[in-house]
C-alpha cells in the first residue's frame, strides 16, 4: 500500500522504487495498492499503460512472475466501490480474493478513523465540483 512518501520525490520514493525493483527481478508477485489521488504514480506499470486507462482515483497493480510485462489493472474513481482484487498466492495455490473497500471501510472503523478525521474539510488535493457535490451528499446521509 503505497504511502504519501512512496510517491513524494526524495528518499522514501527512492527506498521504495529501489525495493519494488528487486521485487520485479526476483520470482515474487507484486500487488501495489495506491489509494492517494496525489503525488507521483510510483506503480510499476509502464506510465503508457496508465495513459491508455479513462480518468481514475485509484488504482491496484498486479504483476505476477514470472510475466513481468503482464499487469492487471484495477483502476477506480471516487464515487465507485473499491474493487475485489485477485492477490496470487504460489503458483501450486490459486487466487485469493481481496475486497478493499470492504478492509478499508474494517481499518476506518477499527481505527476510529471516523472520529479523528475531518471529513468535511476541503480535501487536499481539491476534487472537482461533481465529486465534490458527491462527498457532502455522502455525509449529509451518514
Amino acid at each position: 500500500i503505497l504511502s504519501p512518501s512512496n510517491k513524494r520525490t526524495g528518499a522514501g520514493q527512492q527506498s521504495y522504487l529501489a525495493k519494488q525493483q528487486r521485487i520485479m527481478e526476483s520470482d515474487c508477485n507484486l500487488v501495489e495498492i495506491d489509494l492517494l489521488r496525489s503525488g507521483t504514480r510510483t506503480l510499476s506499470v509502464p506510465q503508457w499503460k496508465l495513459d491508455e486507462l479513462d480518468t481514475f482515483s485509484y488504482i491496484t497493480c498486479v504483476n505476477r512472475s514470472p510475466s513481468r510485462n503482464r499487469f492487471e489493472l484495477y483502476p477506480t474513481k471516487l464515487q465507485q466501490r473499491l474493487p475485489r482484487v485477485s492477490i496470487p498466492l504460489s503458483q501450486e495455490d490459486g487466487d485469493v480474493v481481496l475486497d478493499l473497500q470492504t478492509a478499508l471501510e474494517r481499518v476506518v472503523e477499527e481505527g476510529r478513523y471516523d472520529k479523528r478525521l475531518k471529513y468535511d474539510a476541503p480535501c487536499d488535493p481539491p476534487l472537482d465540483p461533481h465529486d465534490q457535490a458527491w462527498v457532502k451528499a455522502k455525509l449529509e446521509t451518514h
